[in-house]
Order: structure tokens, then C-alpha cells, then sequence
């Protein structure tokens, strides 16, 4: 099924023995285009803490929220790593032995869910021995970050981006929602993520591979 990025930003988090808050951000990979963490405000329940939770852990989504294969218990004695951006990969590492979740970083793709198999642990070698990466790297972006971005068709601004569509089988982001601001209300639009051809963070811009006239043409959200 799929659902608007920001409706998903409103989702309560139910673990397997009640609520451990809501969704305040989603992170995901812009080579893959692949949802890797909801980003979890706690409220008053952790004073105010936010945590990592990934993808592979939801057990259902049900109306409003997401059900998980956690206890709060378990999230209350996480890591307490942080959830800005850059998320460093060493506490990626040590959510992932934490939580018993794979690597999505490297390892072969399970076509069913989108996420890479956890590769077999080597006899003798525990994972603080395994050669630290520092940071996730340039492909760990945020919904927040990526909303009211520019379009950029080949022959000029097409808009901005509005929202990222996800599809919750394998967390899968099959499509951009795009929104034009000539007019007010600007009309929104359905773009393939074939359609980006690169995105420049620093420049905060969307770069296409269509024009002006095709993004006309795509399809009302």
C-alpha cells in the first residue's frame, strides 16, 4: 500500500506492550530509494528522547500507526546514539547487534523486503573488531530535509518536491510528489524516481530527466 511521507510522519508507535511514541521524521537512502529509519519522538515517556527504529522491525501498519517488533523496555536500553544527520555508521552498527536487524549497507538483497541479508558472523570476530565506518556517507537523507526542494527539469524549473509516496510491502519509495508554485494552490503531481537524474543537497535541488512540458503532463496526485 502506499502512503504520503508526512501522513506517515504522524503515525503513533505501538510496540508489542503499548505505545513508545510517534514518527517524527523518515530516513531514507536516496541511491536505493529505500526508507531505513523512522525517526521515534518518545514525548514525556523518555523525556523527550528520540530514537532510531528501522523498517524491518514493523510488524503491521495499522490506521494511524505502526505496530513493531520491539518492547519498550528494548527501546528504553538502546543505544543512545543520535538521530541528527549525519546518523554516524558505527551506531548503525551497534543499533543493528542491538536490535538483531541487518545491515542494509552492504550484503545481497532479499527481493521480498528490500533489505540486505546479514552477512554470517566470522568465528572469532566480535563486531567491535570489525573496521569502523564513520558516517553513513552522502546517501542517508531525511524527508524533512528533501520537502520544498526545486524540481529542475532540463529546460527550467518544474516546481518543488511536496511529499515522497512509500510503499510499505519492502519500504520502497516508488514515487515523488511534486507540487508547481505558478499558481496558488499549485498543482501537485505523481513523478517516477526514475525521473531524477541526481540530486544536489548543497544546492537543495531535485535535478530531472524530463522537461518542463513533461512534468505538465505527469499525472495530478
Amino acid at each position: 500500500m502506499l502512503h504520503h511521507g508526512k501522513s506517515l510522519k504522524s503515525f503513533g508507535i505501538h510496540a508489542t506492550d503499548g505505545e513508545i511514541g510517534h514518527v517524527s521524521d523518515i530516513y531514507f537512502e536516496d541511491h536505493g530509494w529505500r526508507v531505513r529509519y523512522f525517526v521515534v519522538s518518545t514525548g514525556n515517556w523518555l523525556m523527550g528522547r528520540e530514537v532510531l527504529l528501522s523498517p524491518v522491525s514493523v510488524e503491521a501498519v495499522e490506521p494511524h500507526h505502526l505496530r513493531v517488533r520491539v518492547t519498550r523496555d528494548q527501546v528504553k536500553n538502546s543505544p543512545d546514539v543520535s538521530t541528527s544527520m549525519p546518523v554516524a555508521r558505527q551506531h548503525e552498527i551497534e543499533l543493528a547487534a542491538y536490535y538483531n536487524w541487518p545491515g542494509y549497507w552492504a550484503g545481497p538483497f532479499d527481493v521480498a523486503t528490500g533489505y540486505v541479508l546479514a552477512p554470517t558472523p566470522m568465528p572469532g570476530i566480535t563486531p567491535e573488531q570489525h573496521e569502523p565506518i564513520e558516517t553513513s556517507g552522502p546517501n542517508l537523507r531525511s524527508l524533512r530535509e528533501i520537502s520544498g526542494y526545486t524540481l529542475e527539469a532540463t529546460d527550467g524549473s518544474a516546481g518543488q518536491v511536496d511529499d515522497l509516496l512509500i510503499e510499505d510491502r519492502g519500504w520502497e519509495i516508488p514515487q515523488i510528489l511534486g507540487v508547481t508554485h505558478t499558481l496558488l494552490p499549485g498543482r501537485k503531481f505523481i513523478l517516477p524516481k526514475s525521473a531524477v537524474d541526481r540530486i544536489d543537497w548543497a544546492e537543495r535541488t531535485v535535478f530531472l530527466t524530463l522537461t518542463k512540458r513533461q512534468t505538465e503532463l505527469a499525472p495530478d496526485a
